[in-house]
């Protein structure tokens, strides 16, 4: 049975934060960057004791596709959402600290 491929094109709400406004072209970026992360995560999980995803200019988390009222979840929070194995996630951006946290809800192994 193959895995279930996940869709990174992700409808969130408004939170009130400041949501920067990114053209058409951020859903096309969204899937590829969703895509390249599955196939990466969904290939290489046997082949090291962990996986580390660095995203050093990761913007807010959402985008505000413009004209339209749509808000997405942007490059950090798809890729986050595609490792569904271990893996340390680092994000930052110019605005913030680097955070740093298990990838989705998975515990990191002490190999």
């Amino acid at each position: 049975m193959a895995a279930k491929k996940i869709d990174p094109i992700i409808n969130v709400e408004d939170d009130g934060l400041i949501i920067p406004e990114v053209g058409a072209w951020g859903e096309k970026k969204y899937k590829l960057v969703g895509g390249y992360c599955d196939i990466f995560t969904t290939g290489m999980r046997y082949k090291w004791g962990k996986l580390v995803y660095i995203d050093l200019f990761s913007g807010s988390g959402y985008a505000r596709i413009k004209d339209t009222n749509k808000i997405v979840k942007s490059s950090a929070l798809i890729s986050l959402s595609s490792f569904r194995y271990s893996a340390l996630w680092f994000s930052a951006s110019i605005n913030s600290a680097l955070v740093s946290q298990p990838a989705a809800d998975f515990k990191l192994s002490n190999s």
